[in-house]
C-alpha cells in the first residue's frame, strides 16, 4: 500500500503545474479506531479525473469512498481498529511503532512514523514539481512534543512534511488517572 501512496504522489506531481497539495490524513481515537484518507487539493479538474482513474485501477478501490470536494478530492482508504492491523496495513499507515511511558502526573504515548515511503526521491523532486505532500495525524490526548508542525492544538492535529525527514514522532500525554478509570489507549504498544 505504501507503493500506492507513493505512486499517487508521483502521478499527481507530474500532472500538477506548481499548484497542489497531497495529504494523507490519519485520525486515531483513544479506543484504537482509525480512519485514513487520501486528499488531493487542487483547482485542476483534469487532475481530479486522472486521480480517480488511477485510484480505480487499484484492486482495493471502492467508488463509494470518493468524495469530490470544492477544491479537490477525498478518498477514504481505510478504517478499522489499530489492534487488528495486519503487517501490510502497518506498513501502509506509516506508523512504525507505539511507545508508552507510564508516570505521574501524566502518561506519555509516543507514535513514531516511518517516512521511507518517499525515501527514493530520485524518481521525482516534489518541491520542484510544486507539490506539497503531507502526512497529517489527528490524535486523542494533549500534544506534548513532536518534530512535526502542530496545526491545531485544540483538536491535536500534527502535520509532517513528507519531503523533509524520514522519521517523525509525536508524543501525547494524558493525566495518569484517566488510565485508572478507562484503561490505557487501545493501541499496539511496544513495552
Amino acid at each position: 500500500m505504501k507503493k500506492l501512496i507513493l505512486s499517487l504522489i508521483i502521478m499527481i506531481s507530474l500532472v500538477l503545474s506548481g499548484c497542489g497539495t497531497v495529504n494523507i490524513h490519519h485520525k486515531i481515537d483513544r479506543n484504537g479506531d482509525y480512519d485514513i484518507n487520501f486528499i488531493v487539493l487542487t483547482d485542476s479538474e483534469l487532475l481530479i479525473e486522472n486521480t480517480i482513474k488511477f485510484l480505480a485501477e487499484n484492486e482495493d478501490f471502492n467508488e463509494e469512498n470518493i468524495q469530490v470536494l470544492e477544491d479537490g478530492i477525498l478518498y477514504q482508504i481505510k478504517s478499522g481498529n489499530m489492534i487488528e492491523f495486519s503487517q501490510e496495513e502497518e506498513d501502509f499507515a506509516l506508523i512504525s511503532k507505539f511507545e508508552m511511558e507510564k508516570g505521574f502526573p501524566f502518561n506519555y504515548y509516543t507514535m513514531r512514523f516511518d517516512n521511507s515511503i518517499t525515501e527514493d526521491k530520485s524518481e521525482i523532486n516534489l518541491e520542484e514539481a510544486g507539490v506539497e505532500a503531507n502526512y497529517i495525524v489527528e490524535l486523542f490526548g494533549k500534544i506534548h512534543e513532536t518534530n512535526g508542525e502542530i496545526v491545531d492544538n485544540t483538536t491535536n492535529v500534527v502535520k509532517f512534511n513528507l519531503q523533509e525527514k524520514t522519521d517523525y514522532y509525536v508524543t501525547i500525554r494524558e493525566p495518569f488517572f484517566k488510565s485508572l478509570f478507562s484503561g490505557h489507549p487501545e493501541l499496539p504498544f511496544e513495552e
